[in-house]
Order: C-alpha cells, then structure tokens, then sequence
C-alpha cells in the first residue's frame, strides 16, 4: 500500500523516454481550435471509437461540437447550435459511453438532452420539474438509452446546508427523480460520481464528519445507503469501472487535519466494496490538494494529484496485487487540479498547468516500459484543462486560458 510523501515516490527511470509507437516520426500538438468567444469557463471532452467531443457553455446555452475521425486533418469540427439553451447564465454536466450515445443536463433549468448515436439526434427534455436557482449540478452518467443525473436541492430545505440531494434515472425515453439524503450534513461543493454499471450507484461525501463517503446503490426498495469512507470531512468522489472491477476514490481529511486521498476496490471475488486503502496523505499544515484518476481496460486505474510538499504524483492501481504502486513525480512546478486519460493499450496522458509559467503541459505514460515520457508543451498558457483519449491513443485537451475568453481544445497527433 503506497502513501505519499518523502521516502515513498518512484524517481521517473533514467534513460531516454520511451517512443510512442503510434507515431515513429514523433508527434505535436495541434494548433487550438477556439469553439466560441464568449464561451465561460465551463467545458468537458470525452472521446469513443473514432470520434472527440467537447461540451461547453456560452450565453446561449450548451454546447456539443465533435470531429470524426478522430485524426483528420482535413475535417473541422462539426459544431451545432446549443443543445440546451439558456435563458440565463447556466453550467453544466455531460457524460458520452463507448458507443458515442450522450446525455448533458443544465442548471438552474435543470433541462436535460439525450443523443442517441444510432440516430445522430440530440433531444429536448424536462430533467426536473422544480427548478431554482439554489440548484446545483453534480455529475452525470450515461449508458445507451439510459442515464443518470445527480443534483442538490434547496427548495425543500430551510437552510442552505443542508441541501436535498436527489438523483435522475432516463428510462424509457423519460426521467424519474427520486430523493438520496433528506437534508443531512453540509456540501457546498456538490461533487458527485455516478455510474449505471453493474447497477446505478451514487458516491459522494459531506462536509461533516458524522456522515463521511457513502456509496448509494439503487435496489428494489429504493437507494440502500452504504458507507465506505472513515469518517471524516469527504470530497472529490470519482469512481472508475471496467469490466467487472470498480474503483472508488475520495479525499478525506481525518482528525488532526491530517489530509488523505482514499480508495476502495469491488472485484467478482469479493462482493463487497474493500476498507479503504491510503494513496498519499501530507501533514496538517499542508492538504492534499484535488485529484484526477481514470480506468484503462486492462484491469489497472491510475491517479494524478498535487502534493505542496513534493509537485505533481502519479500512480498505478492493480487489481491483480489489489495494491497501488509507489508515487512517482511528474513535475515539481504544478498549480492546478491535473487530469488524465488512459487508452485501450493501457498508455496514459497527464495534463496540468505550470505555476511559475503558467503553460499548459502534458506527458505520455507507455505501458510496455512502464516510464512516463518527456514534458510536453500543449500550450502557452491555459488552465482548468481536461484531458480524453480515444482507444488508439489519439489524446484531446479542452482548456481555457486567463488572457484569453473562449473555450479551445488541441489534439496530439502524428508527424507526418
């Protein structure tokens, strides 16, 4: 069992970087392609088979514009006008499956769009019938026909910590809202992850020591309530899934104010999920700071973080050994929350942003010599950047920057 801090991260190994096969002439990242100028701060992208997608919000309302292939060099992205339209400031949650189907919901109107791949057709729907400007939007899922939305509530509630969070199945071409928590404990944060495999499940913690992480799963009688966590002050919820193994991750800040990153595994051998295994934890002074984890099909998760006393740490899952390796560090010179993405060969892509340049930076995990590759600049500056990866590996940033308004993504693609 790894934990962070000094004594426990893997240097990177020494030698020249490991090539990327998919390009023996090396690779670049593209040119930025700008969706909108007045878009804010506020996208996702998501890449399946052969195509890339990015959701983003202008005054208008959500967007979702794609590019297929994945690699053209000759075709631009398809850009559409808003699935969703607002008639006031809105955010919002997405989420695409394998097979390219995809489902965006917004709030304060809690409106939702399904997109049906088959039929390339985006549709216009009623999420919630109730809608407030107290809502908020947690994360969305979706698999088919099907999918799941969460949110938190205040309009049942007298005081605003303690929202109502509540969660939305689309079955059957409608959305059926239920309650998960009555009001409990305090989240301003609204961060959820939601799955709809192998059964819909709800993961997210409270700001309150009493309540702790808790996995909602949905059974016959309703959500049944299950606490992994250990207790303490819970955030940043994600899950992964692939196959038959799940992997659920948190942050915790334990008794003292000591600061933990948490998992917890599901395999068929053990039908429960496991006691929480420790990934890295920084003393009380110094918190862990937000996270980013991702699922590969061969059987590994992996995850990034920032630790103040060392930089940017990333480290492998095995549900094999059922142990996560030792940290290595990525780059001693990271300021915001890191993303990272996993192909169908098990290689992965990290993206963060430097503090003292501000550059929008990136490097390549090769599974075959386990060894992160070089620092590779992506951009000149940009922040809050997202990071997918199609099965063969063709990798995707969405991003922003501070100089500049507009959602912008770049594609890392071969040299001819």
């Amino acid at each position: 069992m790894a934990s962070g801090g000094a004594g426990a991260m893997a240097p990177i190994p020494p030698g020249p970087p490991p090539p990327d096969p998919r390009c023996p002439n090396g690779a670049t990242w593209e040119l930025a392609t700008v969706f909108s100028d007045e878009s804010i701060d506020d996208h996702r992208i998501f890449a399946h088979g052969d195509t890339i997608w990015v959701t983003w919000v202008d005054a208008a309302g959500v967007h979702a514009d794609s590019i297929s292939p994945a690699s053209s060099l000759f075709e631009g992205w398809t850009k559409t006008a808003p699935v969703i339209s607002c008639a006031e400031e809105c955010r919002h949650v997405a989420s695409f499956d394998a097979d390219g189907n995809g489902v965006v919901a917004t709030a304060p109107s809690m409106m939702a769009s399904h997109f049906d791949a088959a039929a390339r057709l985006w549709t216009d729907e009623l999420l919630f019938s109730s809608p407030t400007t107290a809502d908020a939007l947690c994360d969305a899922t979706v698999a088919g026909a099907s999918a799941l939305v969460v949110w938190r509530d205040h309009t049942r509630t007298q005081s605003p910590n303690a929202p109502v969070y509540r969660a939305g199945l689309r079955r059957d071409g409608a959305w059926w809202p239920s309650q998960l928590t009555d009001g409990g404990g305090q989240d301003p944060i609204c961060r959820a992850a939601v799955s709809l495999e192998p059964e819909p499940m709800v993961m997210f913690g409270m700001l309150s020591p009493e309540v702790g992480m808790h996995l909602h799963e949905l059974g016959p009688r309703g959500w049944d309530r299950t606490r992994i966590g250990l207790g303490g002050i819970s955030s940043d919820p994600q899950f992964g899934w692939t196959a038959d193994v799940g992997l659920a991750m948190w942050h915790e800040q334990r008794p003292g104010g000591v600061s933990h990153i948490l998992s917890s595994f599901l395999v068929d051998a053990r039908p429960a999920w496991s006691p929480p295994l420790d990934l890295a934890m920084s003393n009380p002074s110094v918190f862990v700071r937000p996270f980013r984890m991702a699922m590969g099909n061969d059987g590994r998760g992996v995850a990034v973080w920032l630790m103040p006393e060392s930089g940017l740490e990333a480290a492998w899952f095995d549900f094999a050994t059922q142990s996560w390796d030792d940290p290595a560090v990525l780059d001693v010179d990271c300021r915001t929350t890191p993303d990272i993405a996993i192909d169908d060969e098990g290689n992965a892509f990290a993206v963060w942003s430097r503090d003292t340049t501000a550059q929008l930076v990136a490097r390549r995990y090769d599974r075959d010599a386990n060894q992160w590759g070089d620092v590779e600049l992506v951009a000149e500056e940009g922040r809050t950047a997202r990071i997918a990866s199609t099965p063969d590996g063709i990798a995707a940033v969405a991003y922003a920057t501070a100089a500049l308004t507009g959602t912008r993504a770049k594609r890392r693609l071969c040299t001819e």
